[in-house]
């Protein structure tokens, strides 16, 4: 069904069909008239923004790695939660063994990884999953101790507008839904 040009329609308009019965109009570009180039802003020469994070070092993208890796393979069944004692706080490890034991998640493949560092000696990862059927994410917080880098802090999403903590070493092992 084509449909057919209207007569108060210039003749340079072409009709765009998408899947189903919508369509549109497309219209040709309009070109600039030729003039002075735009003024630049009076600002852009100036110091660059100040940068709040750290370069994060590539020992630390390394950690970074590994620890989420570690994660998300004991989240999906892969990895014994007992490997996560060496690396991890206790609540997080409480926690990632409450999920495996209440309710099975499935395999989880890393989708991406971002490391930043808002201050020296801590690390903050944020990683996106991809499972069979949905994607999944995952923020931790590392911290270098003398014994070497140890999750503190872990939140997951792994179900729609539900956001779990692992909770403070105070109270723990309580777990909940966090307000997102």
């Amino acid at each position: 069904m084509t449909p057919a040009p209207t007569s108060n329609e210039p003749p340079h308009c072409r009709w765009l069909y998408l899947r189903g019965p919508q369509t549109r109009r497309v219209l040709p570009p309009i070109p600039l008239a030729a003039g002075p180039a735009q003024p630049t802003l009076p600002n852009d020469d100036g110091p660059p923004a100040p940068s709040y994070e750290q370069p994060v070092d590539i020992e630390s993208r390394r950690m970074a790695a590994i620890i989420a890796i570690a994660a998300v393979e004991a989240l999906s069944g892969l990895r014994p939660t007992s490997q996560l004692r060496s690396k991890f706080v206790p609540s997080v490890v409480h926690l990632v063994e409450h999920l495996r034991q209440t309710s099975p998640v499935e395999r989880l493949h890393i989708h991406s990884l971002r490391v930043q560092s808002p201050t020296e000696g801590v690390i903050e990862v944020a990683i996106h999953l991809r499972g069979a059927t949905q994607s999944h994410a995952i923020a931790l917080r590392a911290v270098r101790r003398p014994t070497g880098w140890m999750c503190t802090k872990l939140e997951l999403s792994l179900r729609p507008n539900h956001i779990l903590r692992a909770p403070s070493s105070k109270n723990r092992p309580r777990y909940g839904i966090a307000p997102g």
